[in-house]
């Protein structure tokens, strides 16, 4: 909710930062929910209450920026391992056709157990990634 200074219910406004603190001058924000939150309590515990406030909504900013980013390098790595997965499937068939092409398929006792460690290797692999 960007607003410009322009805005006619802002006034212009500072804000700086020092090392330890947040400096805004003559920033008037119209929200009626805050607005009435504060007229419950003494006007004294303004500042404190708004000091919170402040610090709350940061944190707010800052925990809804990180799921964000989590979120993302999630999908990435979801991504990657489906990837990987099917790479993996396709080295075992090629290297299946591969020994096929070599080893030909007239000797079933030469074959047999090359295609059970080829299929033990791939389910293995599968399983690891799952």
């Amino acid at each position: 909710m960007n607003r410009s200074s322009n805005d006619s219910y802002y006034l212009p406004s500072s804000i700086e930062l020092t090392e330890n603190h947040v400096l805004i001058h003559r920033m008037a924000i119209p929200l009626k929910n805050a607005i009435s939150y504060l007229q419950q309590f003494p006007h004294s515990e303004y500042e404190d209450i708004c000091r919170d406030a402040f610090e709350l909504g940061f944190l707010c900013l800052q925990t809804a920026q990180t799921r964000q980013g989590n979120e993302l390098i999630k999908q990435q790595m979801e991504s990657l391992l489906v990837e990987f997965q099917r790479s993996v499937k396709v080295i075992a068939e090629s290297f299946q056709q591969e020994l096929v092409n070599q080893v030909g398929t007239d000797n079933g006792q030469l074959l047999a157990p090359l295609q059970t460690q080829i299929n033990l290797t791939s389910a293995i692999l599968n399983e690891k990634l799952n």
